[in-house]
């Protein structure tokens, strides 16, 4: 846990480099010349941080609950931090592209399905290999995950197959939450505190 902590400090900290050194170069001229001249960039950074955050916060409270680990976890693992690692360049892609870069937005879009997946598989290993304690993967662990990565899918597809839509597919994402909170709801009569990553 503590090697994935650090990896996704090392992601979160490679989106400001670039900016600090934009800021850097500024020789004298006022602040706003640096937000005209990388306002796609700050928007990339700002969702690049949104999503590794969301995405730490649910590993990290996977890996909490965990009583130990198998080689196949620490490989799935090591696949989501690469993940983790591919966020920030595709984002960039994503954003400078506004959405019309049907590539872009694709990578994008996969390399968030993708890191969701991972972040499944842990927790299929986990609790197939009883580390997760007498916690059972139940039918709502199981939707926890399956209802983001159907809407990814959901945005990928219709992306791919209506590019002039722009960035609008990538909307359906915030539903992550509301069907988060719709399933807890109906599956234990309370509301939850609430998980949405992406």
């Amino acid at each position: 846990m503590f090697f994935s902590d650090a990896v996704v400090a090392i992601a979160i900290t490679l989106i400001v480099l670039p900016l600090v050194d934009s800021a850097r170069e500024l020789d004298g001229r006022p602040a706003v010349s640096f937000l005209r001249e990388n306002h796609t960039a700050l928007i990339a950074a700002a969702i690049s941080f949104a999503v590794i955050g969301g995405y730490w916060r649910a590993h990290h409270r996977l890996f909490s609950r965990a009583e130990g680990y198998t080689r196949s976890v620490m490989q799935a693992n090591l696949y989501w931090l690469a993940g983790i690692m591919a966020v920030p360049v595709v984002t960039v892609l994503f954003v400078s592209g506004s959405g019309r870069d049907r590539l872009g937005l694709g990578l994008y879009l996969g390399v968030i399905l993708a890191v969701r997946i991972l972040l499944m598989t842990e927790e299929l290993l986990l609790a197939g290999a009883g580390l997760l304690g007498a916690e059972r993967l139940g039918r709502r662990v199981v939707l926890r995950h399956v209802i983001p990565a159907g809407l990814i899918v959901v945005a990928l597809v219709t992306a791919m197959i209506h590019p002039a839509w722009s960035m609008w597919p990538v909307v359906v994402l915030a539903l992550e939450r509301p069907l988060g909170v719709l399933l807890d709801v109906r599956g234990s009569g309370r509301a939850p505190a609430g998980d949405a990553t992406t």
